[in-house]
């Protein structure tokens, strides 16, 4: 079978992640509605269970949750998230609070950068060409708050980027501390340009590893690879994963337009522009308008607008 719709190779994935803290223990659905839904289906399942038998919880823990293709994935703001069977790298990854340090387990919000820097080190990784003398490396970005940019042509100059992956995260509160998280990634492998989307007006446009490099990519090999170096990130210090995180966040001293959900009147958005100076450790995006007016904003779309 052709590697851009080969499915994943489940024998290899278990023997490869047969140790990680992450990807030990593998749910496979060819086909789904969400792995995200299978995900805090299972977490429930083991809480029920973990009053019968102990370690149910935390052998969850670390589970990831994958499939060929999925017709109710979902990104941030409810927008869907749809791709041809066997093209992308669809998984949710569960945590337990009690895998996590206890610096994550406080500050929960280090956890979508700890992510999004995982991501990008494991497509960072990969050769832009075959011979493999020259790697991606600088040709993969960030977006803020969580999209993975690539560049859509590695070797031009200068690199513009196109939106290569999503992540999503959905945490469950027990008493105002952090019970378990769901961590989402829908990442764009080996689909061809006549299969993305069409762009959403001010968005990067669709892209995928195949797409850039020109070639089809192992998905079995990346997957291992996004959970040996999701699982290497957990014990780091906050400063390090904030520090990591800021560093490939292409939206930093760029123009841009915020729009958030005005709370004071339902469905209607509140927009300010400006030019993006800083991320707070927090994960706030720092805006200054030309009027020296400053805006923290710990959510909402951004769009670049040009210069």
């Amino acid at each position: 079978m052709p590697l851009n719709h080969a499915p994943l190779n489940l024998d290899s994935l278990r023997r490869s992640l047969n140790d990680c803290p992450i990807g030990h223990t593998i749910h496979y659905r060819e086909r789904t509605a969400s792995t995200m839904l299978l995900a805090h289906a299972e977490m429930a399942a083991a809480t029920d269970r973990s009053g019968q038998q102990a370690g149910d919880l935390a052998d969850a823990s670390g589970a990831i949750f994958v499939t060929e293709e999925q017709s109710a994935g979902r990104g941030r703001m409810q927008r869907v998230w749809e791709t041809p069977y066997a093209s992308a790298l669809l998984v949710s990854i569960l945590l337990d609070a009690t895998q996590l340090s206890p610096a994550l387990r406080q500050r929960p919000q280090l956890l979508p950068m700890l992510v999004g820097v995982a991501a990008a080190h494991t497509l960072a990784a990969l050769p832009i060409k075959d011979t493999g003398e020259e790697l991606l490396g600088r040709c993969v970005t960030l977006k803020w708050p969580n999209d993975l940019l690539l560049a859509i042509d590695p070797l031009a100059s200068p690199l513009t980027y196109g939106k290569v992956a999503g992540i999503l995260l959905e945490s469950s509160f027990h008493h105002n501390r952090l019970d378990y998280v769901v961590i989402g990634i829908g990442l764009n492998v080996n689909q061809t340009r006549r299969q993305f989307p069409p762009a959403q007006v001010g968005a990067p446009p669709p892209v995928s590893l195949r797409s850039s490099l020109g070639r089809c990519v192992d998905r079995t090999s990346l997957l291992v690879n996004l959970c040996r170096n999701l699982a290497a990130l957990l014990d780091s210090a906050p400063s390090s994963i904030y520090n990591q995180w800021r560093a490939l966040l292409h939206t930093l001293g760029q123009p841009v337009t915020v729009r958030t959900m005005d709370s004071g009147m339902a469905d209607v958005d509140s927009i300010f522009e400006g030019m993006a100076i800083d991320v707070t450790p927090e994960g706030d995006l720092v805006v200054e308008n030309s009027h020296r007016e400053r805006r923290f904003f710990s959510a909402g779309a951004v769009t670049l607008r040009p210069n």
